[in-house]
């Protein structure tokens, strides 16, 4: 079972440990790097809260439209370009709207990914799998701040972000590798197959 969902284990994993890294040490990287106040941190964590809100639904609808995986992909695409403009922002402005589309973006990843787990099992395998999707959510928010505060320890915020990006990275490749768990992909190719022999 956990075969199947796997594409799913890997995004809700990288979610979890992106989100629970990120609460705790934006807002200090921030402070320490990029001289914002602590009271302008404070609405760090509304435009991400603001960004989930706002595109959750159309990601969901997308997702439905053209497939989860690929959806997923692009979601992490455009989130991971805006974690790693962090390094190079310096205007409070740009950093909202970054910290907005992040949060519509990656945080759109999750619900997509349960979705995505929903079409690959049969109804009496949801129980269980949906365990198993929590679990790696659960271990990418324990094992994400531990990592995380140590490269910031060792090698400062900018590392840390880097290492955060590489993360969504390795789950983008990961979804390539493994497109066919999704089952939208299938009926593209199908679809494309049928085109090919109609023009031939």
């Amino acid at each position: 079972m956990l075969w199947q969902i796997k594409n799913s284990c890997f995004a809700t994993f990288a979610y979890g440990y992106f989100q629970a890294s990120v609460v705790l040490f934006l807002p200090l990287y921030l402070m320490q790097s990029k001289g914002i106040s602590e009271g302008q941190t404070i609405w760090i964590p509304a435009f991400f809260a603001l960004g989930m809100l706002l595109f959750t639904n159309p990601a969901g609808l997308l997702g439905d439209r053209v497939g989860h995986l690929l959806t997923m992909r692009g979601l992490a695409l455009v989130g991971g370009m805006m974690v790693l403009g962090f390094v190079f922002l310096d205007s409070y402005a740009a950093m909202g709207v970054a910290v907005l589309v992040t949060g519509a973006t990656l945080a759109s990843i999750s619900p997509v990914s349960l979705a995505l787990q929903g079409v690959s099992l049969r109804p009496e395998d949801y129980s269980r799998g949906t365990s198993i999707y929590n679990t790696f959510y659960a271990l990418g928010m324990l094992v994400g701040p531990k990592i995380s505060a140590g490269i910031f320890e060792r090698h400062g915020g900018a590392m840390m972000l880097y290492h955060l990006v590489a993360l969504w990275v390795a789950f983008i490749v990961f979804s390539v590798v493994f497109y066919r768990d999704d089952p939208a992909a299938e009926r593209r190719r199908a679809r494309f197959a049928l085109h090919r022999r109609a023009e031939s």
